[in-house]
């Protein structure tokens, strides 16, 4: 009774060392996720100016299209 008394406590005696052990690689692992979220945040902010530069873009493209499309259809027409 005594020897299963004994390997049941070094077996949580390992159990503890694990424990230990996937506390600090989980500590590890929330610390570079908030810098890697941190990272991501500051990196939004700096690209938000290009993708509104990108956005006017786009609409400017789309603008210019319709009005070289209506000046086609006009000239067609006869009409310029």
């Amino acid at each position: 009774m005594k020897d299963q008394l004994d390997r049941i406590e070094a077996r949580l005696d390992d159990l503890v060392v694990v424990a230990a052990k996937n506390t600090a690689v989980l500590e590890e692992h929330q610390r570079r996720s908030l810098a890697l979220e941190s990272h991501v945040m500051k990196l939004e902010e700096q690209l938000h100016p290009v993708k509104a530069h990108v956005d006017f873009l786009n609409k400017t493209a789309k603008v210019l299209v319709s009005l070289a499309a209506l000046a086609v259809a006009l000239k067609n027409l006869g009409l310029i």
